[in-house]
C-alpha cells in the first residue's frame, strides 16, 4: 500500500463510483420531484449544466492530487539529495587522506546514493517527503542495517578481502 500509483488508482476507482451513485440518485430524485417541468431542449440544457458541474469539481480534484503529488515527490527528492550529500561529506571526513579525496569523491557518491535509494524503498516517499520537518519525527523512520551497507558496498566491489 506504500506505492503511490495503487493509492492513486484507488482514489480513481472511488471517486468515479462516487460520481456513479450520487449521479443515479441525482436522477432518482429528480425524476420523482420535479417530474414533468422540464421538456426538450431545457432538459437537455439542465442535463448539460449538471455534467459541466460534475466534471470541473472532478478536474479540480485531479489537479489537486497532481499538484500535492509532484510537491511530495519534489520534497522527496530534495530528502534524498540531502542524505547523499550529508553521507559523501560524512564519508570523506572518515577517510581523511588528502590523496584519497578524489578516490573518496568517485566512490562516495555511488555509495551513498545506493544507501539513499534503500533508505527511500525502507521507508516509502511521504515519508522521505517529510523528512527533517516537525511533522515527521527520525525515530519513526527505519534505519539501514549493516547488511544495506554491506550490500551497497558489494554492488559496488568494495568490500574488503
Amino acid at each position: 500500500m506504500r506505492d503511490p500509483a495503487v493509492l492513486l488508482s484507488l482514489l480513481a476507482l472511488s471517486v468515479a463510483l462516487g460520481w456513479a451513485v450520487q449521479r443515479g440518485v441525482k436522477r432518482t430524485v429528480g425524476k420523482a420531484i420535479f417530474n414533468g417541468q422540464e421538456t426538450g431542449w431545457q432538459a437537455r440544457l439542465a442535463l448539460l449544466r449538471s455534467i459541466t458541474r460534475e466534471s470541473n469539481r472532478l478536474m479540480s480534484v485531479l489537479l489537486l492530487l497532481l499538484v500535492l503529488g509532484a510537491g511530495t515527490v519534489w520534497l522527496a527528492g530534495r530528502s534524498v539529495a540531502q542524505i547523499v550529500e550529508n553521507c559523501t561529506a560524512n564519508l570523506q571526513v572518515q577517510v581523511g587522506v588528502p590523496e584519497d579525496e578524489k578516490l573518496a569523491a568517485l566512490v562516495g557518491k555511488p555509495v551513498c546514493t545506493c544507501l539513499a535509494q534503500t533508505f527511500l524503498e525502507r521507508n516509502g516517499v511521504i515519508r522521505l517527503a517529510l523528512f527533517e520537518t516537525p511533522l515527521q519525527e527520525v525515530s519513526g523512520l527505519k534505519a539501514l542495517t549493516p547488511a544495506d551497507e554491506q550490500r551497497c558496498l558489494a554492488q559496488f566491489d568494495l568490500l574488503p578481502e
